[in-house]
C-alpha cells in the first residue's frame, strides 16, 4: 500500500485543473518524478508544484547528503524512502561515481571535487538510467537553454571571453543526447517543454536548426574518443622494437 501522502497527491491530481504555465507539467507529474533544467526557471516551476502537494522535485533534494553516505560508506537508515531507493541506486553505480577524471560543479566547491563531481554524475544517472524498476519521469524545462553551448561546451565569461562550460545542466542535455546516439530512440521517461510549457513535438537533436550543434558535437566527441584510444608514443616505440623485416607491419 502507497503512504497515504502518495494517495492524497493522486486525489488532487484528479480533482484539479491546472490554471497556469505549468498546466501540462503538473498534469504528468507524479511522486516521485523530477524537474530538470537551469535553476532560475525551474524555481518557478518547482513553486508551482509545492503549491500542489508535490515536494523534492529536483535532483539536489535527492543527492543531498545522499551522494556523501554512499561515498563514505556511511548509514542511510535514517535517510526517507526516496533517499533511501537512491542511496541503494547510486550504490550499485559507485564505479561510475568514483572512477578518473570528470568535472567538478563550479557551486560545490565546498564539497571537494571527489563529492562534487560524484554530484554531477548521480544527476546525469537520475536522468538516463533505465532499468526495468525505473518509474520516475525527469521533466526538462528547456526555457533559456543555449543549445550551442551545450554541444560546443564553451561560454563567456562575465568579459565576454570564451571559457569552459561547467554548468551541471549542460551535461545532463548532452547525456540525455547520449542516450538518444546510443539506443537509437529518446529515453521513454524523459520529457521536454518549451518556455510556454508545451511539451515538445521533437526533442532539441531532432529540431533541423539546433542539428548542426549536435553534428559538431558529435564530431568533437569522437575526436576525443579517438585521442583516448590513440597509442602512447612509448607504446609506439616498443610495438617498433618488436618489429622484423618480415612482419606485417612494414608491408
Amino acid at each position: 500500500m502507497q503512504p497515504r501522502a502518495l494517495d492524497f497527491e493522486n486525489e488532487v491530481k484528479s480533482e484539479v485543473k491546472y490554471q497556469s504555465t505549468y498546466a501540462n507539467l503538473l498534469s504528468k507529474f507524479k511522486s516521485g518524478d523530477l524537474v530538470y533544467g537551469l535553476s532560475q526557471v525551474r524555481a518557478l516551476a518547482i513553486i508551482e508544484l509545492n503549491n500542489n502537494n508535490f515536494s523534492s522535485c529536483i535532483a539536489n533534494a535527492l543527492n543531498n547528503r545522499t551522494v556523501t553516505l554512499v561515498l563514505n560508506n556511511g548509514d542511510t537508515t535514517d535517510l526517507n524512502n526516496f533517499k533511501q531507493a537512491h542511496a541503494a541506486f547510486l550504490q550499485k553505480n559507485r564505479e561510475y561515481l568514483e572512477k578518473p577524471g570528470g568535472k567538478p560543479v563550479p557551486t560545490l566547491a565546498y564539497k571537494g571535487n571527489r563529492r562534487s563531481i560524484a554530484y554531477r554524475r548521480a544527476c546525469k544517472l537520475l536522468l538516463v538510467e533505465d532499468s526495468d524498476e525505473r518509474t520516475r519521469t525527469v521533466h526538462v524545462l528547456t526555457e533559456n537553454i543555449n543549445w550551442e553551448r551545450v554541444c560546443t561546451k564553451i561560454c563567456n565569461d562575465k568579459s565576454g571571453n570564451p571559457v569552459a562550460d561547467l554548468s551541471v545542466t549542460s551535461s545532463e542535455m548532452r547525456a540525455a543526447y547520449r542516450y538518444y546516439r546510443t539506443h537509437g530512440k529518446n529515453h521513454p521517461l524523459i520529457i521536454f517543454y518549451d518556455k510556454e510549457g508545451e511539451v515538445l513535438e521533437k526533442m532539441p537533436w531532432e529540431q533541423p536548426a539546433l542539428m548542426p550543434f549536435f553534428q559538431e558535437y558529435d564530431r568533437q566527441h569522437q575526436l576525443k574518443i579517438d585521442l583516448e584510444n590513440a597509442p602512447t608514443q612509448s607504446q609506439d616505440d616498443e610495438d617498433l622494437t618488436t618489429v622484423t623485416p618480415s612482419s606485417p607491419r612494414l608491408a
